[in-house]
């Protein structure tokens, strides 16, 4: 198991060892999760995921990894900034089986920790709109995570 400073952990124990297990504040919400880019998908005709630090917690539109698949370290690196960050057809990142023209990578950050991100692909060129759409999907889960 990789850990990285910072990472939170669920520990167990039993009569004859102690399980250490990665926790991710995402991953409890995946069936939420699943909703909300499932919507975004539909009113936004958009390709949406939400990644935590690991994986693709949710999914939903054409070309996007599979719940459960590993992210890139390019990917992390990105996220690890912690800004919004805008990329033109050149520069998108590969997610599932194609690139997009345009794509935003919006991070999760909630207390000032950073949980993941929200990624939005476009097969035409990115508007306003579609950083608004981003904007309020990670800002959602970041509410939720405060609670």
């Amino acid at each position: 198991m990789k850990m990285r400073e910072g990472e939170e952990l669920e520990i167990f124990t039993t009569e004859e060892e102690v399980v250490l297990k990665k926790y991710s504040e995402l991953s409890s919400m995946e069936l939420f999760s699943i909703d909300l880019v499932g919507a975004m998908h539909k009113a936004s005709g958009r390709s949406v995921a939400v990644v935590d630090g690991d994986k693709v917690i949710a999914s939903a539109g054409k070309g996007v990894p599979p719940v459960g698949e590993g992210i890139t370290e390019e990917l992390r690196l990105l996220i690890s900034a912690r800004r919004q960050v805008t990329l033109s057809e050149e520069k998108c990142l590969t997610m599932g089986e194609q690139k997009g023209r345009g794509q935003i990578i919006r991070p999760i950050l909630a207390a000032g920790d950073l949980f993941g991100a929200l990624i939005l692909t476009s097969q035409e060129p990115l508007t306003k709109a579609d950083e608004q759409l981003a904007a309020m999907g990670a800002n959602f889960f970041e509410r939720q995570i405060d609670r």
